[in-house]
């Protein structure tokens, strides 16, 4: 997977919604290959829920969200590296029973005296399905919060490098890709070579945006 993409592509989902409540959101990729070695639908469906927490609990302050990615050079125990996603909002924050029972699987985040709190149905189940995802992937997740500031959402999973030829052929693939974009190269562009990632690609493109809908579907 390439984590830069997977992240711009969560974004992208939610662009109306961040267009619609004035969120700016701001990434930060830090230390990272074009390609590593992991569980992307786990990633993404992960990411999606926070992501999704974060504009819920923004949508009133026109405030910001801010992504921050790295990988870790230090080794884990099967040889991987761990790589960290960390989401800061500006929101309305959360106290630490608040927290605790974020993690409950139909917990709801509540606020005394919101409006807001009957929106906000469904932020536990996120949370507790996102951490589960986490550990799945000998990772972990934590939440640093204060009321009236924001909150932080620490996630992190392992990955590995990926194979010095399959690196190769991804860089050719995007070298072709990126011809393509010329008018001029355009007759020249020879897919023959990766047809069979492109299907795979875009089945599995396809796959994510059945999945994130319905995700979508429950947190609303």
């Amino acid at each position: 997977m390439n984590p830069k993409n997977a992240i711009d592509e969560l974004i992208s989902y939610q662009k109306t919604f961040l267009e619609e409540y004035e969120i700016k959101v701001n990434t930060n990729f830090k230390n990272l290959p074009e390609l590593i070695l992991a569980d992307e639908l786990r990633v993404k469906e992960m990411v999606f829920h926070i992501l999704n927490n974060a504009i819920k609990f923004n949508k009133e302050k026109k405030g910001h969200i801010d992504i921050h990615v790295e990988r870790f050079e230090e080794k884990t125990k099967l040889g991987g590296n761990l790589v960290e996603i960390q989401i800061f909002n500006t929101g309305k924050g959360m106290s630490e029973q608040q927290i605790k029972e974020s993690f409950e699987l139909f917990g709801n985040v509540k606020v005394k005296d919101d409006p807001f709190v009957i929106k906000s149905s469904g932020i536990g189940l996120g949370i507790s399905t996102s951490s589960s995802l986490a550990q799945k992937m000998n990772g972990s997740l934590k939440i640093e919060s204060e009321i009236g500031k924001g909150t932080t959402v620490t996630m992190k999973f392992e990955s590995f490098e990926v194979d010095k030829s399959i690196m190769e052929l991804y860089m050719r693939q995007k070298e072709q890709e990126m011809q393509v974009k010329k008018p001029k190269k355009q007759k020249t562009v020879n897919f023959s070579n990766n047809v069979d990632l492109e299907m795979a690609a875009e089945t599995q493109n396809k796959n994510i945006k059945k999945i994130v809908n319905q995700i979508d579907a429950k947190n609303n």
